[in-house]
C-alpha cells in the first residue's frame, strides 16, 4: 500500500539494532541534504522499526546523510529503501544496435553539437529554478554572524567565547557542551545542548565541531528559544555554513549514512535562439536539429493553438510530432514533415 504524497516525497527506511539486526522501536532519525540552506528532516521508528520521511522542495539528485543520536543511540543503524518498484516486466526487449548506413547522419549531428556547445553558453534544455527556499529550515534565526565581517580566531571556541553572547561554551568531564540563551525565560538558560548543524547535517559531539576549522565556515546562525521539528523538541539551534554547503571536508560519524538519491525531476526549459530586430544579422552558427520542443501547450475550446519558432542553419527535412491528451484521457498523436531550404541573406 502505498500513501499518497500530498506535502511531499516519502523516503522510507528502516531502523535496526547492530547487535541483533532486529527492529529497533522509537528510534529518532534524522536526514539531511548538505547544502547552503539548512534541510533536515526527523523521523520516529515505529514498533516495526520503520521510519518514513516526507520530503518537500527537493529535486533533481542530491546527496543524503541518514543517521541517528549517536550519543544516545549507538548500537543501531539505518537501512533505506529503494523508491523504485521491484516487480519489473519479463518481457525481453532486442538489443539495440547502430546500423552502418547512419553513420554518416551521426557523424554530421556529432558535429553539429560540438559547434552548438563552442558557440552557445546555455544548454539546449536546462533545468529551470524551482521554489527552493531560500532560507534554513528553522526560518529566521535571532543571531546571525558573517565570520569575514570579524578579526578572525584560529580556533572555533574562541569565535564561539568571543562572538556568539547567545551561547555559552561549558567543558564537563574533558567534554566541550554548549548551552544557548532561553528567549523566554528572563536570564534563563537551557541545559540540555541545542541541536548543532553544519551545513544542515547534525553533528552530536560538540568536540568534533570545536575542532573544525572556523576558517571554513562563512556564516553562523543561532535559534535562542524551544525549537520543534516533528516529534522533537531541542534547545536551540547553532548552525555553521560553509562557503559552498559541501561540509568542507567535515568528517561525519561513521555510522551515518550516506547516499546519493534521485528525486523528481525539477522542470525543464527547452532554450532556442530567437532572429528578431536584435539578433536578426547574428553571425553565430547554428546548427540545431531539434528547433522546439515544448510540453505544455494547451488548446482552446476550439482545439487549436499556435506557436512560433526559428530554424536553424542545418538544412533538410524535419519532423513534426505533436502528442496530447484530453481531459476525459483520451490520448492522440500526429506526425508530419517540412522542409528547410538555404535561406538567401538580404
Amino acid at each position: 500500500m502505498y500513501l499518497p504524497e500530498h506535502g511531499g516525497h516519502f523516503i522510507k527506511g528502516k531502523v535496526l539494532n547492530i547487535l541483533t539486526g532486529q527492529p529497533a522501536a522509537n528510534v529518532s532519525t534524522f536526514l539531511a541534504a548538505p547544502s547552503l540552506h539548512a534541510k533536515l528532516f526527523v523521523a520516529q521508528s515505529d514498533s516495526l522499526g520503520n521510519i518514513r520521511f516526507e520530503i518537500n522542495k527537493m529535486f533533481d539528485n542530491q546527496d543524503i546523510i541518514v543517521q541517528t543520536d549517536s550519543r544516545h543511540d549507538s548500537t543501531h543503524r539505518v537501512e533505506i529503501s529503494s523508491p523504485y518498484s521491484d516487480q519489473v516486466s519479463a518481457r525481453r526487449w532486442p538489443q539495440y544496435a547502430l546500423r552502418r548506413e547512419n553513420a554518416d547522419q551521426l557523424l554530421t549531428r556529432s558535429i553539429n553539437m560540438q559547434t552548438l556547445n563552442a558557440f552557445t553558453t546555455r544548454p539546449p534544455i536546462a533545468s529551470m529554478a524551482v521554489g527552493v527556499d531560500s532560507l534554513a529550515f528553522f526560518g529566521q534565526p535571532d543571531e546571525k554572524y558573517f565570520l569575514d565581517a570579524f578579526t578572525r580566531f584560529p580556533t572555533m571556541e574562541e569565535v564561539m567565547r568571543e562572538y556568539v553572547p547567545g551561547v555559552f561554551v561549558r567543558r564537563q568531564q574533558g567534554k566541550f557542551h554548549f548551552r544557548v540563551v532561553d528567549n523566554i525565560t528572563p536570564q534563563g538558560i537551557f541545559k540540555d545542548d541545542p541541536l548543532i548543524l553544519l551545513d544542515g547535517v547534525p553533528v552530536f559531539d560538540t568536540d568534533k565541531i570545536m575542532a573544525f576549522d572556523p576558517l571554513k565556515v562563512k556564516k553562523l546562525e543561532v535559534v535562542d528559544g524551544l525549537y520543534y521539528l516533528g516529534h522533537r523538541s531541542f534547545s536551540g539551534i547553532v548552525s555553521y555554513t560553509t562557503y559552498k554547503g559541501d561540509l568542507a571536508g567535515f568528517e561525519l560519524d561513521p555510522r551515518a549514512l550516506v547516499f546519493s538519491y534521485q528525486f523528481a525531476q525539477s522542470k525543464k526549459e527547452f532554450y532556442a535562439p530567437r532572429y528578431d530586430a536584435t539578433n536578426r544579422d547574428s553571425r553565430l552558427p547554428d546548427f540545431r536539429n531539434l528547433l522546439h520542443w515544448s510540453p505544455t501547450l494547451t488548446t482552446d475550446a476550439q482545439g487549436k493553438t499556435s506557436l512560433d519558432f526559428y530554424t536553424s542553419d542545418q538544412t533538410g527535412t524535419y519532423r513534426i510530432v505533436v502528442q496530447g491528451i484530453t481531459s476525459d484521457g483520451t490520448v492522440g498523436s500526429k506526425e508530419t514533415t517540412f522542409e528547410v531550404k538555404p535561406g538567401v541573406r538580404q
